[in-house]
């Protein structure tokens, strides 16, 4: 999405850290650029992320492809996962190899490279998609969506403001999250990832003639087999069932933005460090040490 194309969400020092809400490594979510892409190729030859994903494997010039399409969307958000904890396992410096788009095919500036390379490796992608399944009947996202969405599912309905990205009333917002990595699971990058993309949307994003104008609820679609999204959504996240649908497997959990938190301007998630936002090509920001 070009709203979010040169955005990096630093992690912040959990403000009263216990025990329990210990987190290991650094997490920083960055835009989905061209030097990513052989990696997130080679995470998508692995037929256990193809069928958890419920995606189709690609050639390299159609990842690059999709690459660019995903960044010119003005109806998503992608970021991808880096962590402290990972070894670097792509090329902050790289070159696109295939000509897409020669406006796009540029490497990072040396500065901008480096300063990534700081922050870990690869480990996974969240994203963000606006549409309207919520104004279809049941027939017609059967007939538009005959599989299970891919990756676990998060939709919120929007609820018109100045400085923001606007869209179209009553749209859905549909959010995935990988970890790609087996050894990045296990460590609350899933459940910091979505805290903060969903914080971000609440941030930058409001509905054309809706009010109130920013978003307020978000729903996780979960399948019924998978119980770690559950556990992540309904212990984590503190979302909460409102529906069961038979004929996609799936159940339907909600989080509404909490009234108090906004007018206080609170942070709603406890439990989950704060990100700072910065420009990719800031040259006055550091990671957390």
């Amino acid at each position: 999405m070009k709203l979010n194309a040169t955005t990096v969400l630093l992690e912040e020092p959990l403000e009263h850290p216990t025990h329990s809400h210990t987190f290991k490594g650094r997490l920083t979510l960055v835009p989905y650029l061209p030097c990513h892409v052989a990696q997130y190729h080679e995470w998508m030859k692995s037929p256990e992320l193809l069928a958890a994903t419920a995606s189709e494997p690609l050639t390299m010039k159609q990842e690059y492809e999709m690459q660019q399409a995903w960044r010119a969307d003005p109806d998503k958000l992608t970021f991808i996962l880096l962590w402290s904890e990972m070894p670097l396992n792509y090329d902050p410096a790289a070159l696109v190899p295939v000509p897409v788009n020669p406006t796009e095919a540029l490497a990072l500036d040396p500065e901008a490279a480096n300063r990534m390379a700081n922050l870990g490796g690869m480990v996974g992608d969240v994203n963000l998609f606006f549409h309207a399944y919520d104004n279809l009947s049941l027939s017609s996202r059967l007939a538009s969506c005959p599989k299970p969405q891919r990756r676990l599912t998060v939709s919120m309905a929007t609820t018109t403001c100045q400085n923001k990205h606007r869209l179209p009333a009553f749209q859905i917002a549909e959010l995935e999250v990988m970890i790609a990595e087996p050894k990045a699971r296990g460590h609350g990058l899933a459940q910091r990832a979505l805290a903060w993309i969903m914080h971000y949307a609440r941030q930058h994003v409001a509905s054309e003639g809706a009010q109130p104008p920013e978003v307020g609820t978000f729903r996780a679609i979960v399948g019924w087999d998978n119980v770690a999204s559950r556990q992540l959504f309904a212990n984590k996240l503190r979302f909460k069932q409102t529906k069961s649908v038979d004929v996609f497997r799936e159940s339907h959990l909600e989080w509404h933005w909490p009234a108090s938190a906004e007018a206080k301007g609170d942070w709603p998630f406890p439990e989950v460090p704060k990100y700072r936002e910065v420009g990719l090509h800031d040259k006055d920001w550091a990671p957390m040490k």
